[in-house]
């Protein structure tokens, strides 16, 4: 056990502990075992749709989910980079899947399957604890009351034995138990401080330079979260707008901003593919441009359409919620565009379980009612977006240190005093 190790303190644990036991298990170079292993899970979460909806949608259905999933072109190219945002694709398209599963035939709950997939993904990635607990809840409890006790039961301890270890994990490394991570003042700062736009920049030149008695302080992850209140009150209209802008602008362009790491990032490739990598980015531009606007707006239509049936809203609005808490959770703390894959992924959900009704003969009319209230909303959302973006352009305050920090730079220096004060 890597006692003080910098990643057990700002990293989640679950994502490492699997590939530790690959790596025992499979003689090969960490690397490869690591994208290959990342590639499979990626591919795999394409079955989950077909198998849990096997009895309650049609064959047409199933396949529509699959196929939008396995040939998503943004996914396809960043399947092979070793991400947390990756990992939760899986166990959070099993989970969603298990609750609308739970919603349509209306009856028992799956409180173990449930557990399990919540699990994996908040050990993971921490947010998923906030926002996947709606339909873990109704996927425990299942519809038929008379058993909720039982399951409420048999999930609530077995999610407390899994936390637990977790916690004891994390604990027995760096003397902290806790279930998240120590790092949630210093990341969010990032997004806040002037000059940060509509991503995020190192935090570290901003303290050194304005506040650096913080850096000197035992609980600096306190002060930092204070000062993120402090620049959000400096400035509440700007970062009102920069949310909403960083969230559209990162949900209608996260293909074209992830693929950059897959093929033409500093260590992506090997040097020798490199050339031909920048050339496949740039012919695959136009694709990358228009796949998540498109899926924006069959996803939108599906919304609409629900609106005439109120099964059919019943069905999709666990899916919904969830879409919501991650999109505001992201918006309020920091948004990266790998952050919204599994925003595509449970869009694609929604499209393929709507879209089959839609193409009924006898929906025709409030098929294309919906179709034509998607597309507007997407030139809508586009235009806010745009209006959004060219505001922060024009009216950030620009803070220009000397030097960029990484962002692991900035956790390897927090952590070493944070260590360091613990001594």
């Amino acid at each position: 056990m890597a006692k003080g190790n910098v990643y057990w303190q700002y990293f989640s644990a679950g994502l490492p502990f699997i590939l530790s036991i690959l790596f025992r298990a499979i003689p090969y170079p960490s690397e490869d075992v690591a994208r290959w292993a990342t590639a499979g899970i990626s591919g795999l979460s394409a079955v989950l749709p077909f198998l849990i909806w096997r009895d309650i949608f049609s064959r047409r259905a199933r396949i529509l989910s699959g196929l939008l999933l396995a040939l998503w072109p943004g996914q396809i190219l960043f399947s092979g980079i070793l991400a947390q945002d990756n990992w939760i694709i899986f166990p959070t398209i099993g989970l969603v899947s298990l609750t609308v599963r739970v919603l349509v035939i209306q009856k028992r709950g799956y409180p173990i399957w449930a557990s399990l997939f919540y699990f994996s993904a908040v050990a993971i990635r921490q947010e998923m604890l906030i926002i996947l607990l709606p339909v873990t809840v109704v996927t425990i409890l299942g519809w038929q009351k008379e058993k909720w006790v039982r399951n409420f039961s048999i999930g609530a301890i077995l999610t407390g034995i899994l936390f637990s270890a977790l916690i004891i994990q994390r604990g027995m490394a760096t003397g902290r138990y806790a279930l998240s991570t120590h790092h949630f003042g210093v990341s969010i700062l990032g997004a806040y401080i002037p000059g940060a736009g509509l991503g995020w920049i190192s935090p570290m030149p901003y303290l050194q330079t304005n506040y650096p008695e913080i850096l000197e302080d035992e609980d600096f992850e306190q002060q930092a979260s204070g000062l993120v209140w402090q620049e959000f009150i400096l400035r509440p209209g700007f970062h009102t707008i920069r949310m909403t802008g960083s969230s559209l602008y990162y949900l209608f362009n996260i293909d074209k901003e992830i693929v950059p790491w897959s093929l033409t990032a500093e260590g992506a490739l090997p040097h020798r593919y490199r050339r031909n990598a920048a050339a496949l980015q740039e012919k695959l531009l136009p694709l990358l441009q228009f796949y998540p606007p498109l899926i924006h707006g069959l996803f939108l239509s599906a919304v609409f359409f629900s609106f005439t049936e109120r099964r059919l809203f019943k069905w999709i609005s666990p899916i919904l919620l969830t879409i919501a808490l991650k999109v505001g959770l992201h918006a309020v703390i920091v948004s990266q565009p790998r952050y919204f894959l599994v925003i595509i992924a449970l869009e694609i959900l929604v499209i393929a379980m709507i879209w089959d009704i839609m193409l009924k003969k006898e929906n025709w009319k409030p098929a294309l009612r919906s179709i034509f209230l998607g597309a507007v909303s997407v030139v809508v959302l586009l235009i806010i977006m745009n209006m959004a973006k060219e505001y922060i352009e024009k009216y950030d305050t620009v803070f220009a240190p000397t030097h960029m920090i990484s962002h692991l730079q900035v956790l390897s220096q927090f952590a070493a005093k944070w260590i360091e004060n613990s001594m």
